[in-house]
């Protein structure tokens, strides 16, 4: 039993690493200075049962003003229950609103029991754009280990 849950954890993480070659877009993200351009709020959800799934929406204000929502979705390992949450951000290296949309990766934790807390911090190697996301209220019964997660994120229309 333990070997297939290893094996469905290893795959879910091989899955969430799958981000379409962008060769000639790459930027090398270690050796950038991370620099402020804006924060993030919104709602969001998951579930889970050894691997969770995550959902929701939100919106980034960028330092220069400009306003735009986005929707995300993603999984990680090692993490039992049901929550939602609210939550707050701050936003790295953004240039234009267009290279927030992608995949990210990087460490969560959390522990929800009513009321919950956690955070995240996560990057995205395409356009180098990174956020540290922390709950700011949550509601339910969950508890996720720190480990690897990744979610996709789009521009909401």
């Amino acid at each position: 039993m333990r070997t297939l849950i290893g094996l469905g954890i290893f795959a879910v993480f091989l899955f969430l690493n799958q981000q379409p070659a962008y060769a000639a877009d790459q930027k090398d993200c270690n050796e950038m200075v991370l620099k402020k351009t804006g924060i993030l709020a919104g709602v969001g959800k998951s579930v889970g049962f050894i691997i969770g799934v995550r959902w929701g929406d939100g919106y980034v204000r960028m330092d220069d003003g400009r306003t735009f929502k986005f929707k995300a979705k993603g999984a990680k390992p090692m993490e039992i229950g049901a929550a939602k949450a609210s939550f707050r951000g701050v936003v790295y290296n953004l240039e234009k609103p267009e290279d927030f949309a992608g995949f990210y990766g990087g460490l969560a934790t959390g522990l929800t029991v009513v009321k919950g807390i956690g955070g995240s911090a996560l990057q995205n190697t395409r356009t180098c754009v990174a956020i540290e996301v922390k709950r700011e209220a949550a509601e339910g019964l969950q508890g996720s280990f720190p480990m690897v997660t990744g979610i996709h994120i789009e521009l909401a229309k």
